[in-house]
């Protein structure tokens, strides 16, 4: 998902520094922003949850 693709709410969620590593460094290997990852992920979550409930 690009940033022209995404036009959406600006939040602010503070991250354990583990965590935050961890989704820098594959925020990086994906050559997306921090903010584009954790909305992947965010998304792929509830794509395995909605799949689960069917």
């Amino acid at each position: 998902m690009t940033a022209d693709q995404y036009k959406g709410k600006r939040i602010t969620i503070t991250f354990p520094p583990d965590l935050y590593e961890k989704v820098d460094a594959a925020a990086k290997e994906e050559n997306r922003s921090f903010s584009q990852q954790t909305v992947w992920l965010v998304l792929q979550a509830f794509k395995l949850m909605e799949e689960k409930q069917s």
